[in-house]
């Protein structure tokens, strides 16, 4: 509802408000058979704060299928309402809302009911108590014929609401509680169900105008026919969405009906039905089409902020009443004598705000308003219309009243029905508050949660605990305290850093939660992700043993050698420039161990496993970061003081493997060692050059034969064996025949020797010795 910026009661024309002893009005008494179920009554309320005594309970109602023939020229009608419900357990009665009007007929599943009328005006309390022929439980169909003269509801602040007569027909406009006033319902936005509106009108009235009849959801047939000499039209409305009774809409008169097509940003087209009653101003009619002309353009709008749009069509009805306001019916909202662009962009912001997600109490009604209220300024601002943030506009309100102010003494959460549609506390105040959470929010997380609420909720009902709830659940701050300053207590709220920033609690325990590993090497990390997104100005300091650490302000900390043995804590602030700083401080509970290195890869031996050659160890994928030390090993077992890179093979080792073990060595750190693979046994070296001897000299008695030795390696040394017939016969380098000698074969055998190295025997061919 859209109050034009004064309180309602100034704006809807007074009325008497009648009063009077409760009446009851029974139907026909109808023999019951016996109850096959136990069953008891169904509530006579839902609950409501407010209006205690509007609503009901022991069912929920799932589809209205309201079908109305209208005489505009004596407002009379006869009308059947067929309700379809569900009862979770078995009721021997059930009510409904419903006042004034004469209740022709009650069937429950096509027997006939009895029912008998509440009529309480003082309680306010109009009921239509139905009792079946027997219980019901699970889904159940009631359908209730009822005529006359409907006539209006006079709210408590004195304003009209319900079925309004016009001068051409009539306006039925709700909001809170007059959908009772022209057909039987859970009069409670607790309950919504979907509902179908059959509007039987005559075609034109006397002065020869064509009649129109608008109602809620999508136009599914217009159908002319004569009775009795009239031409009628039947107009048949479908609501396939949930939709509260007090959104319903039916508007009979002489209209001029402009359609069109609406193009959806999530890819939708609907239609678009707008009523513009015939007899506005041009002035009138001018500032409505202007304002018409922008609706696709709000929708995106909304839809680029808040979701998709959560209707079936659109439009505006336009009609010459003195209600003095405009009301956000589901899908194409009511408005009076002409639509003013703020006044449109609230009443589409309702559809989101209000009807997609109603409150489920009246005295929560400030979800609604608030809401419709804060959009013109958002769009606006948006659309570079305002220069003025909607959060600036909204504080620039929210100061315009000192705290001394007699309007901070009534709370949003109103608990009277006169004061429901209060402005400054219904409306300004609780826009004021989503400017506010919006300061503290930011846009974008604003934005989230506003589109996260419809989304949620679309289609239901929520609660100002629900509200902050999900507020608390995005933000990751407790907006609970925050909730009830704005909306429950008598005083003016503080804006957030005006003066001081707003001490709000995170949502959950939150803590600075250290992870990683405790040791050399390790990098420790604190675990932010459950503390408030909203609060962007994060300052972290790591403590080493309480004193914190020279460069350590992010979220990561590597323990080095210095840390060893050391308590390792973080402290943290979050905050922003509207929000109080949230401080955790925690430590690690054991001190920094030493470090683990990574595994170390096996070195190779390069080289040959021959005595006096030098081996080499050959680190494989060495991490530069560590040193090495080395050890020897023979056949496993250490070689004292074999500990450098390089090992000269000993004749200790002769026969013998060797391998090498390095071990890498850091700062703080266990050391890791790894061996090589053993080499071959170990062997002496090998003489490359080792010429056969030849034996020069002439092989006579008597005569000295030489050995012509030959190249042999750099440094050997050669020894001598000569034989005669293959006994040993001398071992110098020559050798004097003797007689006994003669006829025999001599042959030398030269052995070159040299350290580390394998000696080397040659043969000679043999010389045989001439007879004498």
């Amino acid at each position: 509802m859209h109050d034009h910026h004064r309180p309602r009661a100034f704006w809807r024309r007074s009325a008497a408000l009648a009063t009077g002893a409760a009446l009851v009005v029974s139907g026909a008494i109808l023999g019951l058979p016996a109850a096959a179920v136990a069953a008891e009554a169904g509530g006579q309320s839902s609950g409501d704060t407010v209006f205690p005594n509007v609503g009901n309970s022991g069912y929920d109602a799932l589809h209205y299928d309201v079908s109305i023939k209208y005489e505009p020229t004596t407002n009379a009608m006869v009308s059947t309402t067929t309700l379809r419900a569900t009862a979770a357990t078995a009721l021997s009665s059930f009510s409904l809302d419903f006042k004034g009007l004469s209740v022709d007929s009650v069937t429950v599943n096509g027997a006939p009911a009895t029912f008998e009328r509440i009529d309480d005006a003082a309680a306010t309390k109009f009921k239509l108590v139905v009792t079946p022929a027997e219980p019901v439980v699970g889904e159940f169909v009631t359908v209730i014929e009822y005529s006359g003269v409907p006539a209006h509801y006079v709210d408590p602040d004195g304003s009209w609401e319900g079925w309004v007569k016009t001068d051409d027909g009539a306006t039925a406009v709700n909001e809170p509680i007059g959908a009772m006033t022209w057909y039987p319902n859970n009069n409670t936005p607790s309950d919504k169900a979907t509902h179908k509106f059959t509007i039987d009108i005559p075609s034109k009235n006397a002065a020869g105008d064509s009649l129109a009849a608008a109602s809620n959801g999508v136009l599914r047939s217009k159908n002319s026919y004569t009775e009795d000499g009239v031409k009628r039209t039947k107009w048949v409305w479908n609501q396939p969405e949930q939709q509260a009774t007090y959104l319903s809409l039916v508007s009979i008169g002489a209209y001029d009906v402009y359609e069109n097509d609406i193009e959806l940003l999530d890819g939708r087209t609907i239609r678009e039905w707008s009523f513009l009653d015939s007899q506005l101003t041009t002035s009138q009619v001018n500032t409505t089409l202007a304002s018409r002309a922008r609706i696709q353009e709000v929708m995106q709008w909304m839809e680029s902020r808040f979701g998709p749009y959560p209707g079936v069509s659109a439009g505006v009805v336009v009609d010459r009443t003195s209600l003095g306001y405009a009301l956000e019916t589901q899908d194409r909202s009511y408005f009076e004598r002409s639509v003013s662009f703020g006044t449109l962009v609230h009443e589409i912001g309702h559809q989101w705000f209000g009807n997609a997600v109603s409150p489920g109490d009246w005295s929560d009604i400030w979800l609604n308003e608030g809401p419709a209220t804060y959009l013109p300024m958002a769009f606006s601002y948006d659309k570079g219309e305002n220069a003025s943030t909607p959060v600036q506009r909204l504080r620039t309100s929210w100061n315009s009243r000192a705290e001394n102010h007699a309007s901070w003494a009534i709370p949003p959460k109103i608990t009277s029905g006169a004061q429901l549609f209060n402005n400054w506390s219904v409306y300004q105040r609780p826009g004021q508050m989503l400017g506010a959470m919006e300061d503290i929010l930011g846009t974008e997380t604003y934005d989230e949660f506003m589109s996260e609420w419809v989304s949620r909720n679309n289609g239901s009902h929520a609660s100002q605990a629900d509200f902050y709830d999900l507020a608390s659940e995005i933000s990751g701050l407790d907006f609970t305290p925050f909730g009830t300053a704005w909306v429950n207590a008598p005083t003016k709220p503080a804006w957030p850093g005006d003066p001081d920033r707003h001490e709000l609690a995170p949502a959950s325990d939150i803590a600075a939660t250290i992870s990683g590993p405790g040791r050399v090497g390790g990098t420790l990390s604190v675990d932010l992700s459950a503390w408030p997104k909203v609060l962007d100005d994060v300052s972290i300091s790591w403590l080493v043993d309480g004193e914190e650490a020279e460069g350590s302000d992010d979220g990561t900390f590597t323990l080095t050698a210095d840390h060893l043995d050391a308590i390792i804590g973080v402290s943290v602030t979050a905050q922003n420039d509207r929000v109080a700083p949230i401080t955790r401080v925690a430590q690690r509970a054991t001190p920094v161990a030493v470090g683990s290195l990574p595994a170390v890869a096996a070195p190779k031996v390069s080289g040959t496993a021959q005595v006096g050659k030098s081996l080499t160890a050959k680190p494989v994928d060495w991490d530069d970061a560590n040193t090495a030390t080395y050890q020897w090993l023979r056949n496993g077992t250490a070689i004292a003081g074999a500990t450098a890179k390089k090992y000269t093979v000993a004749k200790t080792d002769l026969g013998k493997r060797l391998s090498v073990r390095i071990s890498a060595n850091r700062d703080g750190y266990q050391p890791k060692s790894a061996t090589s693979e053993k080499t071959d046994k170990v062997t002496l070296q090998k003489l490359n050059r080792k010429p056969k001897p030849v034996i020069t000299g002439k092989a006579a008695v008597g005569k000295t034969l030489k050995v012509k030795t030959g190249t042999w390696n750099t440094g050997v040394t050669l020894k001598y064996r000569w034989t005669v017939a293959g006994k040993k016969a001398g071992t110098s380098a020559t050798y004097k025949v003797k007689k006994a000698d003669a006829g025999k074969r001599v042959r030398v055998v030269v052995t070159g020797s040299k350290k580390n190295f394998a000696s080397v025997s040659k043969t000679s061919s043999p010389v045989r010795v001439a007879k004498r």
